[in-house]
């Protein structure tokens, strides 16, 4: 999800919605779809397709990140977050089993990185969430690994705000959901798991997940219901 002026776009599977109006994908083989973002009025949706190619759309046009890639030979890859800072376009994701990004198309590898799962940029600091080669947790700042604790534990989405980085998720084992503000563990009392951030200002916002099968959003670490099933964009 995002917001640009007053419009509120939305993304999944094949298709993306402004406001309440729907926009399909033209490209049949769309499965899923990960992240949207706006700029001006170009509209940028991360997709996984039938190939293991990582790609993006542009306003409705696909964009090849791994046009090399032979898909029976080599390794898969794949697009999983966005982020857009002036002119430039940040997409993260894996290729040949390592986490990187894509910065306007030019790859960067992210040392003992095993999968990216979001990106987000903020005061010219690139921050990517995700795990390491060891399947840990863990953020990079400007490709610098931090590990993130306990060692068990998901992490889900990013968020970047002045020079600080949250990154959301949950403890393994029974979960219970959290965040990290730069390293530090927060918790999000009563729930599971939290799907998604968003920073503006002194306000913290969390989406996700609380038992049993609850969606609920946090306010400042204030959980509110919203009823049965998950939320997964703040």
């Amino acid at each position: 999800m995002c917001v640009s002026g007053s419009d509120l776009y939305f993304a999944g599977g094949n298709t993306y919605w402004k406001n309440d109006f729907a926009h399909v994908l033209p490209y049949v083989h769309v499965s899923s779809s990960s992240a949207i973002a706006v700029s001006d009025t170009d509209v940028y949706v991360v997709a996984q397709i039938d190939t293991p190619h990582a790609v993006y759309f542009k306003n409705d046009s696909l964009i090849d990140l791994t046009p090399g890639i032979v898909t029976q030979l080599d390794d898969a890859a794949g697009a999983t977050g966005i982020a857009i800072s002036g002119s430039d376009i940040y997409i993260c994701g894996n290729l040949h089993d390592t986490a990187v990004f894509w910065k306007n198309g030019a790859v960067n590898y992210l040392p003992g990185g095993y999968q990216a799962i979001g990106i987000a940029v903020s005061d010219a600091n690139v921050f990517v969430a995700g795990y390491n080669d060891m399947n840990q947790p863990v953020y990079w700042r400007n490709g610098v690994l931090h590990p993130l604790q306990p060692q068990d534990a998901q992490v889900t989405c990013i968020a970047a705000f002045g020079n600080d980085v949250y990154v959301g998720g949950a403890t393994g084992g029974v979960n219970y959901a959290l965040y990290w503000k730069n390293g530090v563990s927060v918790p999000l009392v009563g729930g599971a798991v939290d799907f998604a951030l968003l920073v503006k200002g002194g306000t913290i916002y969390a989406a996700g997940l609380a038992d049993p099968g609850l969606a609920v959003y946090w306010v400042n670490g204030k959980m509110h219901t919203l009823g049965t099933g998950s939320a997964s964009e703040a």
